[in-house]
């Protein structure tokens, strides 16, 4: 293989751990939002003495949507974890990748969602 290929080929894996990393953020973004508005909807409805004024509403949605993805993230983590130390994960190689995932994993969405935010987790070989 010559060096120009190499290249375009290192080139390509990069790209689609950008995509892949990209795909987890938003993701994670659009729960956190959906999150936060559900938060306002239902404090203005239980309390309408709160102030309504656009600043409150910012200032609210910008600290619940941080909180919502640092807690969302946080659980991501903390499912991988538990899903590598009890083998709902199969790896392979030195440093070892993930190549596939138990249907019956736990909180398997939180599982993906970790590998989407860390692309370097995975092999080359897509998921199962």
């Amino acid at each position: 293989m010559s060096n120009r290929a190499g290249r375009e080929k290192r080139r390509e894996a990069r790209r689609r751990q950008t995509a892949i990393r990209v795909q987890g953020e938003l993701k994670l973004l659009g729960l956190s939002v959906a999150l936060s508005t559900l938060l306002a909807f239902v404090l203005a409805n239980v309390m309408p003495d709160l102030p309504h004024g656009l600043a409150a509403f910012t200032s609210f949605g910008a600290l619940t949507t941080l909180l919502a993805a640092g807690w969302i993230r946080h659980d991501a983590g903390r499912a991988f974890r538990f899903a590598a130390e009890n083998r709902y994960l199969g790896l392979e190689g030195n440093p070892p990748r993930v190549i596939s995932i138990a249907q019956d994993c736990p909180k398997r969405w939180l599982v993906l969602l970790h590998i989407e935010l860390n692309p370097g987790l995975i092999s080359r070989s897509p998921l199962a």
